[in-house]
């Protein structure tokens, strides 16, 4: 299996002219600064659909009845701990 593929795009000419003059001076590679860009992206994207997942799970009463129930468990533990 490639760890490694090639793959062929096109950027607007300002962007290219940046991303030239941030590898020149930074000393770093366009692949790096891509691939950062996407990762970074990719965090993000998880992010937002996770903060989806629970602005959905908020809005479900089983799960808060359980959340809460859960909480008084937690403040049981820690109470016992603090002793």
């Amino acid at each position: 299996m490639k760890t490694v593929i090639t793959f062929t795009s096109t950027l607007s000419s300002k962007l290219m002219d940046w991303l030239d003059r941030y590898v020149e001076q930074e000393g770093v590679t366009k692949r790096s600064v891509i691939e950062m860009g996407l990762k970074l992206y990719q965090i993000q994207q998880k992010k937002k659909k996770l903060s989806q997942m629970f602005t959905e799970l908020n809005q479900d009463e089983e799960t808060l009845f359980f959340a809460e129930a859960g909480m008084g468990d937690y403040l049981e533990q820690i109470t016992e701990y603090d002793k």
